[in-house]
């Protein structure tokens, strides 16, 4: 309880005194007791509040909401896009007491690579096929289907393959940045068939 008291006078030398009574009501200030602020685009994530209240108003901004997130949820659920992102949770109590918090979302896109050299059609059994794994990942891990790889052992991001006689073979690249961000690749090799003679 808080108080306002008022004493005042006139010119004539008359005075008085008033006061009010103030009720404070119990309120917390709102905050995250689960958060990520940084994620890989189309990814999802849970928020949950620390504090539980009588109503809730969540505003998702480059998301879409996959659970809670209603006026009666303390927490949300958001598969975010690949844009700018910005989540809201307005809260109220039942005193009358108000309040809100945003949090901004760092989304980050996925790593991609570009296969350079090489053919993407070869003969069957064809040897030292050379090519180049380039730009925009941090790590990396390549597979073939239909061949046999031989990595650079300085430089692994140049390699060889040596093809088999199958009608078809494939690369893949399983690649990854900095902020743990996936991104599958994959290149389909036609293997035509060698003269028979």
């Amino acid at each position: 309880v808080g108080l306002i008291e008022v004493d005042y006078s006139d010119i004539a030398g008359c005075s008085s005194s008033t006061a009010l009574n103030i009720e404070v009501q119990n309120y917390e200030i709102p905050f995250w007791q689960t958060t990520t602020t940084e994620l890989c685009d189309s990814t999802q994530a849970t928020y949950e509040l620390g504090t539980s209240y009588d109503g809730y108003e969540w505003i998702v901004e480059g998301g879409t909401i996959v659970s809670g997130g209603t006026a009666a949820d303390q927490s949300i659920t958001v598969l975010w896009g690949d844009s700018s992102a910005v989540l809201t949770a307005n809260v109220s109590m039942a005193n009358g007491c108000s309040g809100s918090l945003s949090e901004d979302v760092e989304l980050f896109n996925p790593p991609t690579a570009i296969l350079e050299m090489g053919a993407d059609t070869v003969c069957a059994s064809e040897q030292n096929v050379p090519y180049v794994l380039t730009a925009g990942y941090d790590s990396y891990n390549i597979v073939v289907l239909g061949g046999t790889l031989n990595q650079d052992a300085v430089d692994p991001n140049n390699f060889t393959i040596d093809w088999s006689d199958l009608a078809s073979g494939q690369i893949s690249a399983e690649i990854s940045n900095a902020q743990g961000c996936l991104q599958q690749m994959v290149w389909d090799v036609v293997i035509n068939p060698a003269p028979e003679f």
